[in-house]
């Protein structure tokens, strides 16, 4: 994992954004004391640099930031965008 934004989503689930991996995932806290545990669920593959999410009504509002475009020798697309992503099980 390469997160690049956290959001928590309650006192056991972040919503994080996975940079290098091209995705946003779910980290669900196992609630163990130590805090040493968790599972991962992805809820959104092939995006473009996801960086931060805001949460909203059910769904991920996630900055995509074409880091490698603006750094490479090639040009971002334009505009940029905030993808929505919907939460599974959040209303």
């Amino acid at each position: 994992m390469s997160p690049d934004g956290l959001e928590i989503l309650d006192p056991h689930t972040l919503v994080v954004g996975e940079n290098r991996a091209n995705q946003v995932s779910l980290v669900h806290l196992s609630g163990d004391p130590a805090g040493e545990h968790g599972t991962k669920q992805v809820i959104a593959k092939e995006l473009q640099q996801p960086t931060t999410s805001a949460i909203w009504r059910g769904s991920a509002w996630t900055v995509i930031s074409q880091q490698l475009a603006i750094d490479g020798p090639g040009a971002p697309s334009l505009p940029f965008v905030v993808e929505r992503i919907v939460i599974p099980g959040i209303r």
